[in-house]
């Protein structure tokens, strides 16, 4: 047997480790076929999972086959993540249908086709025919065929006619500025000479160069813009490409050459334009709202920063199937989102298993956190949440937030017990003397880079258990 990582590298039990190496030698992979890189997480945050090399990218170098796993928050779970992953991959190439992920994606096909069948169901169909023959497994959907993906991207963005220095010679944008904007927005390197970019490209350029001739936006906030616009309209995309039942791919995929053009035309059209509608009415609505708060927020508006985190998402990513996994996060993120903005709350970014939020007012922010912790609690197909509270002054920077007070509520959240609310001293002091909460001193504790810390529990008055710390 050739050379292995322990468990303790992988960040899992023996067993698993012993599984994902028999699954990988299977495949005649061994560890010494894989390159391994660390780097540091991307995206929004500030918190310690970004700025720590805890994302792997493995390649396998035989294959050429390169997965990348970042959904861990150590380094050694994110290893064995990456191996798990590369092995699904390898097996979904040499086994096809035959492989484990592609009988589990066809029996969750099933499964949902017979959902289907039974909502569709009336009480005039009271039953099938006795000699129905039983229901094909649907096959896998084809991918569009490279002519349509050029027709697609052709009518969506353009046709290509550009390299990067064209494109400055023609809007006088230095190249370097150019280059920096591209990366800032997210999209991978270019060659000069690559004559990839369309009209659409000038025309953004172009107005760029206008805003910043006028004075509306300098170069450093430009890029600052970017990146954030950059990041929100990867997610959208990411999210819209890999909905369930999404129209887009389905119209796509498996067209009749004679169909082509007429499917990509209403792609492009109406589709495309339609959701770009959506996407810019929601810009505007948030626009407003975030220009009243920062007009607003020259009165004193207490700001309150929260953590809610789920209660042991990490082994459940080890013992659930992607799609389960996938259905649990989304269930998160729906009550979540729901009870936070019906309070007044505004949630600011999700973490993996965490959500950050604010309230402009502690007691809205507090009353925001209980109902999370008893919604969650009453569900039974949600974890348990624990959430730390911190109230102050803090940084935006790009949609984000920073400082002392976020880090604290971060904090807070790592050590509160599941199902209760630990409170920053801050807080703890704006709501002992409110009816509706009761607030606890518990022992002071060491938090890493914060030194010792008071610990408050928040609960409601008339809760009488007693509190977990």
């Amino acid at each position: 047997m050739g050379r292995e990582l322990s468990h303790n590298d992988l960040g899992v039990t023996p067993q698993k480790a012993r599984d994902v190496y028999e699954r990988l030698a299977r495949l005649g992979v061994a560890e010494d076929d894989l390159d391994e890189k660390f780097v540091t997480g991307s995206g929004p945050g500030g918190q310690k999972v970004n700025r720590t090399a805890n994302v792997v990218q493995l390649l396998h170098v035989a294959s050429g086959r390169r997965v990348t796993s970042s959904q861990g928050r150590s380094r050694a779970l994110n290893r064995f993540l990456a191996r798990r992953r590369l092995a699904e991959l390898l097996e979904q190439e040499r086994m096809g249908p035959d492989s484990p992920d592609a009988k589990r994606q066809a029996k969750a096909r099933k499964q949902k086709d017979r959902r289907r069948r039974r909502a569709t169901t009336t009480e005039e169909q009271e039953a099938p025919p006795a000699e129905a023959p039983p229901a094909e497994e649907p096959p896998l959907r084809a991918g569009p065929e490279p002519d349509m993906w050029r027709m697609v991207e052709n009518r969506i963005l353009g046709e290509p006619r550009l390299n990067r220095m064209e494109l400055s010679e023609i809007t006088g944008v230095d190249p370097d500025d150019a280059r920096d904007l591209w990366k800032a927005l997210g999209f991978a390197p270019v060659d000069d000479e690559d004559r990839m970019f369309t009209d659409a490209d000038l025309e953004a350029l172009q107005r760029l160069r206008d805003f910043r001739n006028l004075g509306i936006a300098r170069p450093e906030i430009t890029i600052q813009l970017a990146r954030v616009l950059g990041q929100a309209a990867y997610r959208v995309a990411e999210a819209q490409a890999h909905a369930v039942d999404n129209p887009i791919p389905d119209l796509l995929a498996g067209v009749a050459p004679e169909m082509a053009k007429d499917t990509v035309d209403f792609v492009a059209d109406y589709v495309v334009p339609g959701f770009i509608d959506f996407v810019t009415y929601a810009w505007k609505r948030h626009l407003v709202a975030a220009v009243r708060r920062e007009v607003l927020s020259g009165v004193g508006t207490e700001r309150l920063v929260g953590f809610a985190d789920l209660v042991g998402f990490t082994s459940l990513t080890l013992e659930m199937e992607d799609e389960s996994l996938a259905s649990l996060i989304g269930r998160f993120e729906d009550a979540a989102y729901d009870c936070i903005t019906e309070r007044g709350g505004r949630p600011v970014k999700i973490i993996g298993d965490e959500i950050m939020f604010v309230a402009d007012d502690v007691r809205a922010g507090a009353d925001i956190a209980l109902d999370l912790v008893e919604l969650f609690a009453a569900r039974p197909d949600l974890p348990d949440l624990r959430i730390g509270l911190a109230a102050g002054p803090t940084v935006q920077i790009e949609g984000d937030l920073y400082g002392q007070n976020v880090n604290l509520a971060s904090r807070l959240a790592v050590v509160a017990r599941p199902g209760t609310i630990l409170v920053s001293e801050k807080v703890a002091e704006t709501l002992q003397d409110d009816a509706p909460f009761r607030v606890r001193q518990l022992r002071t504790r060491h938090l890493k880079g914060m030194g010792d810390v008071r610990l408050w529990t928040l609960r409601r008055a008339q809760a009488s258990p007693p509190d977990r710390a």
